[in-house]
């Protein structure tokens, strides 16, 4: 395996060395809500009743796909037709009410690029909770697809990116202090975790630290958005990946927009290059000049446009980065080594920013890169 600190990180390396199983959902559900719970709250909901008739199939029907620090995804049907709920604690800033309220939005402008919301609810009962359903796609996501077959597809998703970015683009004030504070919530791990979860993080010894480089990242993200500016403000989806990027009949739908604001595109673009791993690659050059070429109302040249969208990614990765850090540590210390193809996708991320790491906190690459490889 590589050494690490070096430049000869490669995840691939560590891969092939190692054979890696996740455990099935149902293990998942002793930390989600329970089925008898969910049913519990769609059958005390009346406009849930109202719309959905066949109560029993969704009864039968109804599957935990997926948990993470934000929500459970479920799926169900209902008249054969298939359906994805999601259920969470909602508080003051809620991710679930945001994303309906973004798709809505975009259903106003263009509706084939996005998912339909069928109906947010915020639920009067102890737990605070709330549901977001949504209309299931009958579609791959890029997860489902090799390097190469997604690479094919690169301008494709980057035709459809610039008309999610135009069609939603309006005279409003701009989120750029939610990105912060969305930076700043998700490295909150003693609000965020169980007391006893909490307690046994703190006796790790990379806790001390990662806490004292997550403070460093914050500061220094902070400064960095200061310098951006804003033009275009637009719907941002801000949290792009493979697996929210749905294929179908040569078209890409884009799903999971929780996380979504009203940014400039830049902050989009940047955060997809470095989201997706493809900062300083080809197929990055290839996305952007076709990006350039499919949004009408870009004023700048494409040489202007590639050198601003560097510029972010240079500030943003440093909000990559903080995220990265936080999620690997709460599936850890959450799911243990139960679902090892999460830690993969972190760990490939940061795989395709450490070059950048390397070049501002050479200092924190070895504690980094023991994090991320080695998972301790």
């Amino acid at each position: 395996m590589a050494s690490r600190g070096t430049n000869n990180f490669k995840i691939d390396n560590y891969l092939k060395d190692n054979v890696f199983l996740d455990q099935s959902s149902s293990s998942l559900e002793n930390d989600t809500f329970s089925k008898k719970y969910v049913l519990s709250l769609l059958a005390s909901c009346d406009e849930f009743k109202n719309k959905f008739l066949n109560y029993l199939n969704i009864s039968q029907t109804l599957k935990l796909i997926d948990s993470n620090y934000q929500y459970d995804l479920y799926s169900f049907t209902d008249q054969t037709k298939k359906y994805f709920l999601k259920v969470a604690t909602y508080t003051d800033d809620n991710p679930l009410k945001n994303e309906y309220d973004k798709l809505i939005e975009i259903h106003g402008k263009i509706s084939v690029i996005a998912p339909y919301p069928v109906l947010y609810k915020k639920l009067d009962d102890s737990n605070k909770t709330c549901i977001l359903i949504l209309s299931a796609e009958n579609s791959f996501s890029f997860t489902d697809f090799c390097d190469t077959d997604f690479y094919h597809n690169i301008k494709t998703i980057a035709n459809t990116f610039s008309i999610l970015h135009e069609k939603t683009e309006k005279s409003v004030s701009q989120e750029k202090t939610k990105l912060l504070e969305k930076a700043t919530n998700i490295c909150d791990f003693e609000n965020n975790l169980s007391f006893e979860d909490y307690d046994f993080l703190t006796v790790k010894k990379f806790y001390n630290d990662l806490m004292s480089f997550t403070q460093t990242l914050k500061s220094d993200l902070e400064t960095g958005l200061n310098s951006l500016n804003e033009n275009k403000v637009c719907i941002c989806h801000c949290d792009m990946s493979r697996s929210r990027i749905l294929y179908r009949n040569q078209f890409v739908k884009f799903i999971n927009f929780q996380d979504s604001l009203y940014l400039d595109l830049y902050f989009d673009v940047a955060l997809f290059i470095l989201n997706i791993g493809l900062y300083d690659t080809d197929v990055a050059d290839t996305f952007l000049e076709q990006y350039h070429t499919s949004h009408s109302s870009i004023d700048v040249d494409l040489s202007t446009f590639k050198t601003k969208v560097n510029n972010y990614c240079l500030v943003l990765y440093k909000f990559i980065l903080l995220k990265n850090i936080s999620l690997h540590i709460y599936e850890y210390i959450v799911f243990a080594n139960t679902r090892p193809s999460k830690y993969i996708r972190f760990d490939k991320v940061y795989e395709s920013i450490r070059c950048l790491v390397s070049n501002d906190y050479p200092d924190l690459l070895t504690t980094c890169d023991d994090l991320f490889i080695c998972h301790t």
